[in-house]
């Protein structure tokens, strides 16, 4: 049991540990494309005297130099698939279906690159081979002697699907993240739809309160059951005063108006 541990946590330590270099890698790499520079001496020509201005020195302008020119562009594409495998390496522990990640990464690499050689390959950066590098050039020239409809507007856009499709699948990234945003998007635009009605009917039903409450206070109409009621009221009252009686004179004492002496 100690030993299958001991196994599994070397095994489970090496995987990451080879997710991390390829990060690593990646990042490596990126920052000698962003440093590269066409002056700087290559494997073909240059010499020892020029300065160079990659920041990972020779060998950082060799790697760039090779991979730019062999895939042009396109080589920002494949640092963020090796990232993304080294993510997963690390968090999942394993690559799933490792051999057809890398045959997708070849089917992208080709269709994007004769996209961008098709589109936009003049470049000032890449002034070599251009924006597609060399891989572009040759696919295209094959391409074009096989499929004579290549140059047309519809396939720019194939390639293009192709291209991403086929950069989706070899790098693992589920689709479901690109819809997320969409569907967040979606159900703010529902809710602010339903706010909207409620604050509508609400209105609406407010207005109809009002309305009723200004037909209640609105002066009612005299009927003639009322006026009888009111006079027998009155009747009423006057019988009640007709029938009080005043006490007579009699009962009053006499006033004395002069006293007798005698």
């Amino acid at each position: 049991m100690i030993y299958k541990n001991i196994i599994s946590f070397l095994k489970n330590r090496t995987i990451e540990l080879v997710g991390l270099s390829l990060i690593l890698t990646a990042l490596l790499l990126a920052i000698s494309f962003l440093s590269y520079s066409p002056s700087d001496p290559i494997i073909s020509y240059g010499s020892e005297n020029i300065k160079i201005n990659n920041l990972l020195g020779i060998y950082g302008g060799l790697i760039s130099d090779f991979l730019l020119q062999s895939f042009g562009l396109v080589a920002f594409l494949f640092l963020i698939t090796i990232s993304i495998w080294g993510i997963s390496l690390i968090v999942k522990k394993k690559i799933e279906h490792i051999q057809f990640k890398i045959f997708f990464l070849i089917l992208y690499l080709i269709f994007i690159c004769i996209f961008v050689y098709i589109t936009f390959n003049n470049s000032f950066w890449l002034i070599d081979n251009g924006n597609s590098g060399f891989l572009g050039q040759v696919l295209y020239s094959w391409s074009s002697d096989v499929l004579p409809l290549v140059n047309n507007e519809y396939f720019f856009f194939i390639f293009l699907i192709l291209g991403f499709l086929f950069f989706f699948l070899a790098s693992n990234i589920n689709m479901k993240y690109f819809w997320l945003p969409f569907k967040y998007f979606l159900t703010i635009f529902k809710k602010n739809n339903n706010s909207i009605n409620i604050s509508k009917t609400e209105y609406e039903q407010s207005e109809s309160l009002v309305d009723d409450v200004q037909l209640n206070e609105a002066p009612q109409q005299v009927f003639s059951f009322e006026k009888n009621n009111d006079s027998k009221i009155m009747n009423v009252r006057r019988d009640k005063f007709t029938n009080f009686k005043l006490p007579s004179i009699d009962l009053l004492e006499k006033n004395i108006s002069k006293i007798n002496l005698v």
